[in-house]
């Protein structure tokens, strides 16, 4: 693929489909068209180097306005998307030389960039099929980043389809984002299924008003943290969790690095260049840690964020979830096994004795959960080990790295009632020593789980076991029996 780092500076041309690897070589023009744009790449021209490729980019205009790299009557709605509209809004370029370099637009110039603006009016910024809104939404903060906001308020009569177009679109999100507020719930997004969007919506209006940047902070600017104030200028989203890394404990401040089927609880702010710029300073970007770009999952949807990584050697660091939390704290505890049973999970609590007839001493603190309720994880269910207290045999292990659909009933409790009923359930690395983060739950509060370091070996579970199980699907999750079947018999056979 071209480089994107020099797109805007390579000759711009169109690709015939009958040339050998022609239409390959226009996709990956495209491509890095876009990727360009989205970096802000532009920015480094010269006015020379601008005038010229806006130029060459008017020579391929069509009366619609748009910049296609191939002519095809045939082809298809989403070839269109990345061959003519994605290089059309790639020259993002031109809004931000209109307003740093206003001396270059000619009459001739003048022209094509009002043509240009229309033509990107044409399927109102979105992509193809089920990508439409999110490609929407990735396009706006593509023109946010060459400061669309001041473009259409100065210049609102250029184009007065454009204006009109950005203008509605933002307003539109500022109410559902509102609205969702209101209701206390999540824009959504019908695909192949339900898809919360409203940290989407919340990031496309922050980087429309001057907050490009997205930020996903994990230790010493986080709330109630000592470094905190130098995000005071920044909006903040809310908790994310950062999937496939995990958190070392270096001492005055956290690190975090890759690692698979691990997570990070930390915090998102919409920031400034300004901003981030200091953040680059304040995190030694480039020798202490490393800006990456990285996906973040909230209960209101995942974002493209970036996040410092660690850049040194963390053998022999602690490892953690999350940095100095409150012990008071609330937090989910995802149950899968028999602690679906709001019985059997009041002994854990409570103490006391349990169905299968072991005592559990509960709790250092026996208050009882403020509420639950149950939803589902990607993983894999399945049943290990021998438990003396279920007549030897197996019991439920939960395999993050797995693909299948895990019904999990959550409990709100504290940190500190989630590290008591660990040691009930065994606190050792074979059996329930890991406290695995699986995201973020309701009230913005992160769910953790109980699993093993590795996989157990696998054996079948008592009847008694998973009678406890059955009943609770199906008389307190409300599942129909053929349902509850079906989901044991896969865990049984996985």
């Amino acid at each position: 693929m071209m480089n994107f780092d020099n797109a805007y500076k390579k000759p711009l041309c169109r690709f015939s489909v009958e040339q050998e690897n022609g239409v390959q070589q226009a996709f990956d023009c495209a491509e890095a068209l876009y990727l360009a744009a989205e970096q802000e790449r532009y920015r480094t021209l010269s006015r020379t180097e601008m005038a010229a490729f806006l130029d060459a980019a008017a020579v391929l205009q069509t009366e619609e306005g748009l910049i296609p790299l191939v002519i095809d009557k045939t082809m298809p709605s989403d070839c269109r998307v990345d061959l003519q509209y994605h290089p059309s809004y790639a020259a993002a370029a031109a809004i931000y030389a209109w307003q740093t370099m206003r001396e270059i637009f000619d009459e001739a110039r003048t022209a094509f960039f009002k043509n240009l603006l229309h033509g990107c009016t044409g399927r109102g910024l979105r992509d193809h099929g089920l990508d439409a809104g999110s490609g929407q939404r990735r396009n706006l903060i593509l023109l946010a980043k060459a400061d669309v906001k001041a473009f259409v308020e100065e210049n609102g009569d250029l184009c007065a389809e454009f204006t009109a177009l950005v203008r509605d679109t933002i307003q539109m999100f500022e109410r559902d984002i509102v609205r969702a507020k209101q209701n206390h719930t999540s824009m959504v997004e019908m695909g192949m299924w339900p898809v919360p969007i409203t940290a989407e919506l919340e990031q496309v209006v922050a980087a429309y008003h001057g907050k490009t940047h997205t930020l996903f902070v994990y230790g010493t600017l986080m709330q109630e943290q000592p470094a905190h104030d130098l995000l005071k200028d920044s909006i903040y989203s809310r908790r994310y969790t950062l999937h496939d890394h995990t958190m070392v404990d270096l001492g005055a401040y956290p690190g975090i690095v890759q690692k698979k089927n691990e997570a990070v609880l930390g915090e998102v702010y919409f920031v400034s260049p300004k901003m981030m710029a200091e953040m680059d300073s304040y995190e030694d970007e480039g020798n202490l840690y490393l800006r990456r770009e990285v996906w973040v999952k909230s209960e209101q949807g995942s974002l493209r964020a970036e996040a410092y990584l660690y850049n040194k050697g963390t053998q022999g660091c602690l490892e953690r979830s999350c940095w100095q939390p409150k012990h008071e704290e609330e937090v989910w505890y995802a149950c899968y096994g028999s602690n679906l049973s709001e019985e059997r999970f009041r002994c854990y609590v409570q103490g006391g004795v349990a169905p299968n007839g072991k005592h559990y001493y509960g709790c250092n603190d026996t208050t009882l959960w403020k509420e639950s309720y149950w939803t589902d994880y990607r993983g894999r269910l399945y049943f290990g080990n021998e438990s003396p207290s279920w007549d030897y045999g197996g019991v439920a292990f939960y395999d993050p790295a797995g693909y299948e659909s895990v019904l999990f009933r959550l409990y709100r409790i504290t940190r500190d009632q989630l590290h008591d009923i660990m040691r009930q359930e065994g606190a050792s690395a074979n059996w329930y020593g890991h406290q695995f983060l699986l995201g973020m739950g309701k009230d913005n509060l992160p769910v953790y789980t109980l699993i093993s370091s590795t996989t157990r070996p696998q054996k079948a579970p008592s009847p008694n076991y998973l009678e406890v199980i059955r009943t609770a699907l199906e008389k307190e999750a409300g599942l129909k029996p053929k349902e509850v079947k079906c989901y044991l018999d896969k865990a049984l056979n996985a």
